[in-house]
């Protein structure tokens, strides 16, 4: 899919619902920076909700590598690709994981799985985002050095 000449799985690491995994890996093999666990003592909390239906989890992706840079391609290192504005069966939109790729910062860091909704990106809200809003919330946070996330998995 292509949005405004850019592919927006190479851009985000994200597609639409209806468009088939080609099966290309799209995300970054490069070095990651091993110690960055040690500068955020926690970069992973989980608690229960208010309704103890779910897990509501924090998790902290820094996209630095070893020398301390965050490389141009710093989107593809989080190996994860959600969907957004995509309707639930209560009639709201949200944002989903669909893809965790194995051994990228989603999965060792963040132990992110399909499936689990994302609450928030950097801050800012998912929850009622339409496809285009993630897409640009997602996008505005590529050259940052890191990735905070609130989701939300059913226990």
């Amino acid at each position: 899919m292509y949005c405004g000449g850019h592919s927006l799985e190479e851009d985000l690491e994200w597609s639409e619902p209806q468009i088939k995994d080609s099966g290309v890996d799209t995300c970054s093999s490069t070095t990651l920076n091993e110690d960055h666990s040690h500068s955020e003592k926690h970069p992973v909390t989980w608690q229960p909700s208010k309704d103890g239906d779910r897990l509501i989890g924090r998790i902290l992706l820094n996209k630095r590598l070893k020398d301390g840079s965050v490389p141009r391609d710093s989107g593809a290192m989080l190996g994860l690709k959600v969907v957004g504005g995509k309707m639930t069966e209560s009639g709201r939109l949200c944002a989903f994981i669909t893809k965790v790729k194995r051994g990228s910062l989603a999965d060792t860091v963040g132990h992110l799985r399909p499936g689990d909704e994302v609450l928030e990106w950097n801050g800012r809200l998912l929850q009622g985002a339409t496809f285009e809003d993630v897409y640009n919330i997602i996008l505005e946070s590529k050259p940052e050095p890191q990735v905070e996330l609130v989701v939300s998995r059913p226990i």
